[in-house]
């Protein structure tokens, strides 16, 4: 007998359920509205000027132009969601992240003392990734980079794996800046961009730094006792076959070197904007769009790569 696998509904069917419901909820409860009132500069209900309105209920023609009235009346959010997903993904062809961490991680090979300090960095890198732009699945290609860099350094597969996604989740789950969670929030909470980000960067640096424990005190238990790791018997394949190869290592050129001095400037500049000239969506999204066309070219991309995103 094949055992039953659960699987997580699709989204869609969640939403368009969650639709139906909703439309189906517009029968049974009481109509009613709020006052909105003007508070701090903001537009927000008041909960104590409830009064009962007639109903409305909503009809399976309302259910169908549901989702339609959603892209139409989220159009802003859409568009600066895919022309920052399409930004970074013009970077990631650039090859000058991995560049960059390759390089990092053979200047740290030779001091033992930065040896030391090579799951904090690069911890605190992707934890950055995860806070300021969303890096979650981006991780995945790193995985080949760091995994011969874990064994490398005498720990196991699964320390490889954990650097960049226990990194990344952690700045992800405590973002102060990232667009697509806290940024279209915010947005849909018509609350200024960046407010409360004291709070929040206080929350990404405790969150990180419980990340880094963790991965930290794995990783050096492993490497006293490499016959306790979950892949020990695989690692010890890869060691040799993942020897480290110099002539297939990637350098830091000189593009690589414009792109990420690019995307350096672009992060300072929409902290500067958000902050000195209250930048919102749109500010952002046409920043993100300069700075994707800006480093495909300055990383020699065609006009095809940058445009196909």
């Amino acid at each position: 007998m094949k055992a039953n696998k659960l699987k997580a509904p699709n989204t869609y069917l969640i939403i368009f359920n969650l639709i139906i419901v909703t439309a189906i909820l517009t029968y049974l409860l009481p109509g009613g509205k709020y006052q909105m009132v003007e508070r701090q500069g903001r537009r927000v209900i008041d909960p104590a000027s409830f009064t009962a309105a007639e109903s409305n209920p909503q009809g399976v023609d309302a259910v169908l132009m549901a989702p339609l009235n959603g892209f139409v009346d989220a159009a802003l959010i859409i568009g600066f969601v895919l022309i920052v997903g399409g930004a970074f993904s013009v970077l990631q062809k650039t090859r000058a992240v991995d560049a960059g961490i390759q390089t990092l991680a053979r200047a740290h090979e030779k001091n033992a003392l930065i040896r030391k300090l090579t799951i904090p960095l690069f911890m605190v890198l992707f934890s950055l990734g995860g806070a300021v732009f969303g890096m979650s699945e981006e991780v995945i290609p790193f995985i080949m980079i760091f995994i011969p860099m874990a064994l490398a350094l005498g720990y196991d597969s699964v320390t490889g794996v954990a650097i960049p996604f226990v990194g990344a989740g952690a700045g992800f789950a405590a973002a102060f800046i990232n667009p697509f969670t806290l940024g279209v929030a915010q947005g849909i909470a018509n609350l200024p961009p960046l407010s409360g980000i004291g709070y929040r960067i206080f929350c990404w640096t405790l969150t990180t730094l419980v990340a880094i424990v963790f991965v930290q005190r794995y990783a050096n238990k492993i490497k006293k006792e490499p016959h306790k790791s979950i892949s020990a018997v695989i690692d010890a394949v890869r060691r040799k076959e993942w020897h480290v190869n110099k002539n297939a290592a990637l350098h830091l050129t000189g593009r690589h070197k414009w792109v990420l001095g690019l995307f350096l400037a672009a992060m300072v500049l929409l902290v500067y904007g958000v902050l000195a000239y209250q930048w919102y969506i749109k500010e952002i999204a046409g920043l993100f769009l300069g700075m994707g066309m800006v480093a495909g070219i300055a990383g020699g991309l065609k006009a095809k790569d940058i445009t196909d995103g």
